[in-house]
């Protein structure tokens, strides 16, 4: 993904899960990928989205409990 997208694409992780259409506001990686081939119309693997979040300094979240 070029740098534009990947500004984006932070863009829209901050904004929020359930601001861009999802049903929850947690970010995992599923739904990272889904945006991802949503927005820019590439699919990754779950380890290439998780190697993309982490090159871009951010994390997924996951549900306490």
């Amino acid at each position: 993904m070029s740098d534009a997208s990947c500004a984006q694409l932070v863009g829209e992780l901050k904004t929020g899960a359930l601001a861009t259409g999802f049903a929850t506001e947690l970010w995992t990686l599923p739904l990272i990928g889904a945006l991802i081939e949503r927005r820019f119309a590439v699919r990754l693997a779950q380890s290439s989205v998780w190697r993309l979040v982490r090159e871009l300094g951010r994390s997924v979240q996951r549900p306490t409990g």
